[in-house]
């Protein structure tokens, strides 16, 4: 399903994890132009100590799967889903071949290919948050 650039299905909390300085601040301004909440993070050990405050709850992660030292993108789905089974995430990649989003929820999992479009973004968000008001929860991984 395709909504108009500019309308959201729902407004969503998104955690973002870039490790590229430019990178993140560029597509945090993407992701709140939409009207989306963002918390900004630069690696996978600062997403899941967000995640783990709890302060409010993440709908979606929105992460790049090259990050730098530790922990990879793919492997932090993983682990975030374990504890939030309803997140949604969004993987990007300069080199989407270069990587299998094994062990993820195929329904709740979007990829997009480095350099993506604001409307590619849009489309993935969006497609995410109708997909959960559709489904019931799904069961703990």
């Amino acid at each position: 399903m395709r909504l108009p650039v500019g309308e959201v299905c729902v407004s969503q909390r998104v955690l973002l994890v870039e490790d590229d300085e430019l990178l993140r601040g560029l597509t945090s301004m993407i992701l709140r132009g939409f009207g989306h909440d963002v918390v900004i993070t630069a690696s996978a050990d600062e997403a899941l100590a967000v995640a783990a405050r709890g302060d409010d709850p993440i709908d979606v992660l929105f992460s790049d799967v090259k990050l730098g030292g530790g922990m990879n993108g793919v492997e932090l789905a993983r682990q975030m889903l374990t504890t939030t089974p309803t997140l949604g995430v969004i993987l990007t990649s300069g080199d989407p071949s270069s990587f299998e989003p094994i062990g993820l929820p195929p329904t709740r999992v979007r990829l997009l290919s480095k350099p993506f479009r604001r409307e590619q973004v849009k489309e993935a968000l969006d497609g995410l948050a109708c997909a959960r008001e559709a489904a019931p929860e799904p069961p703990p991984y």
